[in-house]
């Protein structure tokens, strides 16, 4: 899970292979427009946990509700061990 507003904008992240998604690698490795570091979702987590102001709102960007439902699975799994102060900050989008 990655740190995205959207995929229909490059961002300055060119592919090498236009055909297909990038691959989590590929997209960890290609700063948008060439001098932001792209983020993950352990890496919004560790920010969270050191600045206790910080709130995040999760909107998967998905194609169907399978998609849907394996995003916010992923999601349960990634989160079980957090703290309540953490977990109460993730915002989850229902619409």
């Amino acid at each position: 899970m990655v740190a995205r507003h959207g995929w229909e904008e490059s961002y300055g992240q060119k592919s090498t292979n236009s055909e297909k998604a990038m691959s989590y690698n590929e997209f960890m490795h290609l700063p948008y427009y060439k001098k932001y570091t792209p983020i993950d979702f352990n890496m919004i987590i560790n920010l969270m946990k050191k600045y206790t102001d910080i709130y995040v709102i999760l909107d998967g960007k998905v194609n169907s509700p399978e998609d849907t439902r394996k995003l916010y699975k992923e999601i349960g799994n990634a989160t079980k061990k957090l703290n309540k102060n953490v977990m109460k900050r993730l915002i989850i989008k229902t619409t």
